[in-house]
């Protein structure tokens, strides 16, 4: 599944009260991402982040996962109240377009 780097920095801001992950993997732009030394904040916004692995336990119950991090990651995104859209154009349209989404 391919995140957003915008996206991936909100998804990991977000309160984890209650909640651990364990065994996570990324890829930035293709090339594996250690987030514990690489870090979030280098994340830019027009990165592409793949999750590749990990797991969401429950603090009091470490044992049995109750999602994989991607799982995750779709349930938070479908309980958001707002959609992302990101528009790519001919900057010789620009101009047209931006008229057109106020509309």
């Amino acid at each position: 599944m391919k995140i957003s780097g915008v996206d991936f920095k909100e998804f990991m801001d977000t309160d984890w009260r209650g909640y651990i992950v364990e065994d996570d993997a990324f890829t930035v732009n293709g090339q594996p991402c250690d987030l514990d030394s690489d870090g979030i904040p280098n994340i830019k916004a027009d990165d592409v982040i793949v999750i590749t692995d990990g797991y969401v336990y429950h603090e009091t119950d470490n044992e049995m996962p109750i999602y994989t991090l991607a799982r995750w990651f779709k349930m938070w995104k479908m309980r958001r109240d707002t959609c992302r859209l990101v528009i790519e154009c001919d900057k010789a349209l620009i101009d047209a377009m931006r008229v057109t989404l106020k509309g």
